[in-house]
């Protein structure tokens, strides 16, 4: 990784290092906190994935602390990281928002004509208003806006997806698929059964989904084998929960969809399912969790990967 990279090539000796008066601290600590306050934030939140970069942790150390004076090179070195490509960074193609507490609106208009917004403003609260109101043509548009919003916002975006399974309603998926080439990122398909189809609820509209799959040049276009999507249920503790699910995994590409975040008033205050997301942010980071997806003899792929192979087929 390029975090373990940079630890190597950069350490704390090839800068010099003098203790540092308190008071030069403090003052360290107030030009950090004003010049770099997005890498402090982001290195605060990542802690627990950059518990082995020294270098890291030592440059996060530097920065709350004011300890010593951060050059150029060092703050190189962090800024680096932090656009590590290492993760992925998909959109999330929303045109619902379910909270009471938290709605969104639609970034491309509000005009009530385009069906993107409810009676006060904001998204759609359900799947299915969204589909019955949205038109095609600010679906498209209302996508491109999105993907766009991240893009400016310096985002390397690896892939496209779905919030609650909107836009890959058949009324949407040509200009989601369309979209997803465009910008040469893959998108969240399921290569699906209509029987799978009728099982989540969707047997209305398996017809018109099987027929779109048909259509689509598998050579050129990711599509995934199995997906596990129904996990947000309510446990305090998955850790077991998601070992069997992984014991259970049958060959080809499966996308496992899990909610994670860390407890917390604001997670409170939005989501009744805060317990559950809790849990799977306790599962996903517990190291063991790795160790026995790697020894279930399971490769663990994300869309940077399929990303990378679909700009190979396109060659």
């Amino acid at each position: 990784m390029k975090a373990n990279m940079f630890s190597k090539n950069l350490n704390m000796a090839s800068f010099g290092y003098r203790k540092t008066k308190p008071e030069t601290k403090r003052k360290n600590r107030e030009e950090y906190k004003k010049l770099y306050s997005t890498e402090i934030k982001w290195l605060k939140e990542n802690l627990n994935l950059l518990k082995d970069d020294k270098f890291m942790i030592d440059m996060y150390t530097i920065l709350v602390t004011g300890s010593r004076k951060m050059t150029p090179k060092m703050i190189t070195a962090v800024r680096k990281n932090v656009n590590s490509p290492q993760y992925d960074v998909g959109v999330h193609l929303t045109f619902t928002c379910e909270y009471d507490t938290l709605r969104w609106s639609a970034i491309s208009t509000t005009d009530p004509q385009s069906g993107l917004v409810d009676a006060e403003g904001y998204l759609w609260r359900t799947r299915e208003d969204s589909i019955r109101h949205v038109t095609e043509k600010a679906a498209e548009a209302e996508m491109r806006a999105q993907i766009d919003r991240a893009i400016e916002a310096g985002i390397d975006v690896t892939h496209i997806d779905t919030h609650m399974g909107s836009v890959v309603h058949p009324k949407f998926i040509s200009s989601y698929l369309k979209l997803a080439d465009e910008y040469g990122v893959p998108a969240f398909l399921p290569n699906i059964t209509k029987e799978r189809l009728s099982q989540l609820a969707e047997g209305e509209t398996a017809d018109d989904y099987v027929e779109v799959l048909e259509k689509i040049d598998k050579g050129q276009v990711p599509t995934l084998d199995a997906i596990i999507i129904n996990t947000l249920i309510d446990m305090d503790d998955k850790k077991a929960y998601y070992r069997e699910l992984i014991d259970d995994l049958k060959p080809g590409l499966t996308h496992l969809l899990f909610h994670p975040a860390k407890k917390g008033d604001e997670l409170n205050a939005i989501a009744d399912t805060f317990a559950s997301r809790n849990a799977d942010y306790l599962a996903f980071s517990d190291p063991e969790m790795k160790v026995y997806i790697e020894e279930a003899g399971i490769s663990h792929i994300g869309y940077r990967d399929l990303r990378a192979h679909l700009g190979k087929q396109r060659l």
